[in-house]
């Protein structure tokens, strides 16, 4: 340090000036650093001797490769390598017991294995939020079955080609409350073909992109859900795209269903008597209709319905009941 760095730094704090900052108890400095991304959280610990392993029992674990691009300019491979050596040497050090939330953000290619790593790392500190937007290496990433058993977990988010193999005919989320899944692809084995799906807890749902695979009957229970999206947006014209799984979806404290899809599925919703608000686009009037009328008279009970253009043809909307219709002509 020369001689105006330390004159400055002398100046900028006046003789006798309290620390009031670096003498708040650990677990106030912990929870400001929460805020923080984990990067710039680390670099906290070259302050002075009270910093430097402060950071080790924050709650919140944050990474994003668009930090390490703006620090240097460094092509995407580097990129890619860079991030995935701070992310594993950061979980290394870190020695909180628990973890209130892991995130990832990478729009380069990732090693799948080592994205199960972290994963598996983070469940074991009983880990309440995953939030992990990623390409990976060999264009699909096989979620691990201990997310079910992830007790703790109350968010999980996931986006990035991922395959997710259910482990038997019964599947149970305690505690899971918002699950967004964006290019998911859910399986079951040649001899679990019929399961069922149960979210006591879970609030908000987020389905895009996400394909059921060797599965006849999937049947989601979630009594407590309030906000539903589906989108499945396919460009596939052959009539063999068409799916005969049947995921029957119960709910019956829905308030909010935003769906929009081809009807690839032979979807079904049950028990929507608190239904409010629905969107509804669905563009496969030319494929299998008795899907399509099947759907809609799922949300009978709904208040404000709006059905964008190109969902049904008009001759479909006889179709229903004629309180239906009667009591939904006018907001068409």
């Amino acid at each position: 340090m020369n001689a105006n760095t330390s004159s400055s730094t002398v100046n900028f704090r006046k003789e006798g000036e309290e620390d009031r900052i670096s003498n708040l108890p650990d677990d106030v400095l912990q929870h400001i650093l929460c805020f923080l991304p984990t990067i710039d959280v680390v670099a906290t610990s070259v302050l002075s001797t009270r910093w430097k392993y402060l950071w080790t029992a924050t709650g919140s674990l944050d990474f994003c490769d668009e930090m390490i691009r703006n620090v240097k300019m460094i092509n995407y491979p580097m990129c890619n390598m860079k991030l995935m050596n701070i992310v594993e040497k950061i979980l290394l050090l870190h020695d909180a017991p628990f973890i209130r939330r892991f995130s990832l953000y990478s729009s380069t290619t990732l090693d799948e294995s080592r994205v199960n790593t972290w994963i598996s790392a983070v469940i074991k500190r009983k880990v309440e939020e995953i939030i992990i937007y990623i390409f990976v290496e060999h264009s699909h990433l096989l979620l691990l079955g201990s997310l079910l058993s992830c007790e703790s977990l109350k968010i999980f988010k996931f986006k990035g080609p991922s395959f997710f193999k259910l482990p038997s005919s019964s599947v149970f989320f305690s505690n899971l409350k918002v699950l967004h899944l964006f290019f998911i692809q859910v399986s079951g084995d040649q001899a679990i073909q019929n399961v069922s799906l149960n979210f006591p807890m879970l609030d908000e749902v987020v389905l895009y992109y996400c394909e059921w695979l060797n599965l006849k009957v999937v049947n989601i229970f979630a009594p407590a859900l309030n906000r539903l999206t589906i989108a499945h947006d396919h460009h596939h014209s052959s009539d063999d795209y068409y799916d005969d799984c049947k995921i029957k979806i119960y709910a019956e404290n829905l308030v909010t269903l935003d769906f929009r899809t081809t009807l690839a599925y032979d979807i079904s919703l049950h028990n929507l008597s608190s239904l409010y608000k629905a969107c509804i686009y669905i563009w496969s009037e030319d494929h299998l209709p008795h899907r399509m009328i099947k759907f809609l008279k799922g949300i009978y009970h709904v208040t404000d319905l709006t059905l964008f253009d190109g969902t049904i043809c008009v001759s479909y909307l006889f179709s229903f009941h004629y309180k239906f219709v009667q009591s939904h002509l006018e907001k068409f």
